[in-house]
């Protein structure tokens, strides 16, 4: 379909973007039905033009929705209404097994986790692959009754890797404090940073409470999603922007 019928498009914003305080149920599309819609309608054109016909300044949220479909089946049911939030599918889509996905979807409902708790259970497995993803789950968990600290995964381009590696080289200093100097500029805290792991394009940054919201609220700012927040920083530092 070019277009989904007038009748159609009322109901995906209505689904995408429903009235401030309107009750989730009262909502006519399931997150699913959302996901399919939209796939078959960017086929035909662009998520930047379904985007904009939304009424959506970025495409991040129809990311989400299409992450849903790559789901199995089984997992995807967890969906079927608006109970859980579907930032969380997106979180899980990013695991490569779709046992592992399961698993995570489980430990959804038996331990209540957060978006913030299936971000850090999905970046620990992708900085320790050998690790079980039980373990991985077990491990957040546990972290939740003591001092709660956040782990962002997130990258750089090669592009951007490369460049910074350059400069760096001039510089006489390493690409992970440069980008540990990038961040902490933007906290509102000395000590904010607990810990910043580098394997390549891929950065994992642990934060304290203040430091997590400094960073969320600088991404809103800048208008990017948190996951390409250090690559924007440092896109700006080699641009002379600071």
């Amino acid at each position: 379909m070019k277009e989904p019928d007038q009748q159609t498009l009322a109901r995906l914003l209505l689904s995408i973007k429903p009235p401030k305080g309107a009750p989730k149920k009262r909502r006519p599309l399931t997150p699913i039905q959302v996901a399919r819609c939209l796939q078959d309608w960017i086929k035909q054109t662009s998520k930047d033009e379904v985007a904009k016909r939304l009424g959506l300044k970025r495409t991040e949220m129809l990311r989400e929705f299409l992450s849903l479909l790559r789901l199995p089946p089984d997992v995807q049911t967890l969906f079927e209404d608006w109970k859980v939030g579907i930032d969380k599918g997106y979180r899980i889509s990013l695991l490569d097994a779709a046992d592992d996905q399961r698993k995570v979807a489980r430990a959804i409902l038996e331990h209540n986790l957060t978006s913030s708790d299936v971000r850090d259970i999905v970046s620990l497995k992708k900085m320790n692959p050998e690790m079980p993803i039980e373990e991985c789950i077990r491990k957040v968990v546990a972290s939740k009754k003591k001092v709660k600290y956040y782990v962002v995964l997130t990258g750089i381009d090669e592009d951007t890797l490369l460049a910074l590696q350059r400069r760096c080289k001039q510089c006489q200093c390493q690409v992970k404090d440069l980008i540990r100097k990038l961040i902490q500029e933007i906290l509102t805290e000395p000590n904010g940073i607990i810990e910043l792991e580098m394997r390549g394009k891929l950065i994992k940054i642990t934060l304290t409470p203040t430091a997590f919201k400094d960073i969320n609220e600088k991404a809103k700012q800048l208008n990017v999603i948190l996951d390409d927040l250090v690559d924007k920083l440092a896109r700006d530092w080699l641009c002379g922007k600071r």
